[in-house]
């Protein structure tokens, strides 16, 4: 892992007092991030998208029922969704939609695709769950190509850069902003859009403040949220500021600033609008805490602490409301996972994982279920993944990728499957990766793909609504950050 001078001191420090904790019995060390808002995955962090409406309806029971909906990206001609088996939809348009059959409060809905539309597929992000007390707008159908399988290079960005975020707009173009560009004691406050429809960057002006190891969240309101994070600019601060990015204005403004400072924590839209941001480092220590973000005042409020302090963990929005938090680094590599409960506001254990790991990667399945690739153990990079049962709480293993790796990105397809591309093989030559592999968790079976262009770790990837991903800077074979960027479809 690369970060500033100041930043990766701490790291040297913690992996050292694990090896020597080891040797002396007195410590262990088990195995191995975005916007995602909803289509980003980053190498530092993680952020999940969803959301409701308050609204409701009754039906002619007299029970009250809301409506199921959500939005379709990249489809170019229709596409037949289904709710519980029935209630069929066709939608011949990008943009939302709404099941004209509503589902009474408390009942479970499940979002299905019942006919795919010609040349393409299509898949569901948030298709599950039940009914409690608004209006579901958050199932998220991304249609693309049928068959898929190779990279090929698109504009280069204006400024190189790594360990910066990535975001897809409501609009379709995707914001790129922060990030160390290359040098020991330089973060980035600039920032740049993509425009898929002409493969070309513009700028999206400067952040307010410069940051590297933050996170970038998609709104409902359009806007993005980018929260905390390090500025190796000044000798190495840790940041609570936050700030918000219009796209209508191009502009950047502060927003309230969070309770405590932090770097390499996660951010996850909540399905009521808000957004959780969990754990971190700030310099002083590995945090706890979490708060939450109301876009309605601008302001932060605490909602008490995670059970084990961690960085360098994960975040997965569950079809239930709930996140899921796996993995990271306190005083050893961790294995235990917990959930926050929005309506309790309140943090529970569930199952851990079988190899403890950070620096990994968590992405939500079609099925609700959550696959968790590579990471680390400090000492030895892994291969392993592991499966996240939603029912039961439980793991299990989803096998072995061709090649460990840190640092990588994992992106949920149309066609079901998910990309994994680039990475770290610390220790092991190439140390940088360009392979690239997918998963099927159908047959819960691992393949490689085409080679990236170029062999990149900390860098971005963007589920465009095309159906097509792209990849963004990060760091090279030769150890510089990267202006390149290229597409997966």
């Amino acid at each position: 892992m690369k970060e500033s001078s100041c930043y990766k001191s701490y790291l040297s420090i913690f992996f050292a007092l694990v090896f020597i904790s080891g040797c002396l019995g007195g410590g262990s060390s088990g195995g191995g991030g975005s916007s995602s808002s909803g289509g980003s995955s980053s190498s530092g962090g993680s952020s999940s998208s969803g959301g409701s409406s308050s609204s409701g309806g009754s039906s002619s029971s007299g029970a009250t029922s809301y409506t199921v909906g959500g939005s379709v990206f990249g489809l170019a001609s229709s596409v037949v969704l289904q709710n519980n088996g029935g209630n069929n939809l066709t939608v011949s348009a990008n943009g939302n939609f709404t099941f004209p059959n509503s589902v009474i409060n408390g009942n479970s809905y499940d979002v299905t695709i019942s006919s795919q539309p010609n040349g393409q597929t299509c898949s569901s992000t948030y298709g599950a769950g039940t009914s409690s007390g608004a209006n579901v707008t958050s199932v998220n159908i991304f249609c693309g190509p049928a068959s898929v399988g190779g990279f090929v290079s698109t504009g280069n960005l204006a400024n190189a850069r790594q360990f910066h975020s990535a975001t897809l707009l409501s609009s379709g173009l995707v914001l790129v902003a922060g990030g160390d560009p290359g040098s020991n004691t330089a973060t980035t406050p600039t920032a740049e859009i993509y425009n898929p429809s002409s493969s070309t960057w513009m700028s999206a002006g400067s952040m307010v403040t410069a940051r590297e190891s933050h996170t970038a969240t998609l709104l409902p309101n359009g806007k993005v949220l980018v929260a905390g994070g390090f500025n190796g600019n000044t000798g190495g601060i840790f940041i609570a500021s936050a700030e918000l990015y219009d796209p209508t204005t191009n502009t950047w403004s502060s927003t309230g600033n969070m309770a405590t400072a932090r770097s390499s924590h996660t951010a996850t839209l909540l399905p009521n609008g808000n957004v959780l941001v969990a754990g971190g480092y700030n310099g002083g220590g590995i945090l706890s805490s979490s708060e939450l973000y109301n876009p309605s005042t601008n302001t932060w409020s605490s909602v008490g602490n995670l059970s084990s302090a961690r960085y360098l963990h994960t975040a997965v929005l569950l079809p239930n409301g709930n996140v899921l938090v796996t993995g990271g680094v306190n005083s050893s590599i961790i294995a235990s996972a917990e959930l926050y409960n929005p309506t309790s506001n309140s943090w529970t254990t569930t199952g851990s994982l079988a190899t403890a790991r950070y620096l990994n990667t968590s992405t939500l399945l079609p099925s609700g279920n959550v696959l968790v690739t590579g990471g680390s153990t400090s000492l030895v990079n892994i291969s392993s993944a592991e499966l996240y049962d939603l029912a039961s709480g439980t793991w299990s293993s989803a096998g072995n990728m061709s090649t460990a790796r840190i640092e990588h990105t994992a992106m949920l397809l149309p066609t079901g499957k998910v990309l994994i591309a680039g990475g770290g093989h610390s220790g092991n030559s190439p140390a940088v990766l360009a392979s690239a592999e997918l998963y099927d968790p159908v047959s819960n079976v691992w393949v490689l793909t085409g080679s990236l262009n170029s062999a990149r770790q900390a860098h971005t990837s963007t589920l465009l609504s095309n159906g097509k991903v792209l990849l963004v800077g990060g760091l090279s074979a030769s150890s510089t950050a990267l202006a390149s960027t290229e597409l997966y479809w």
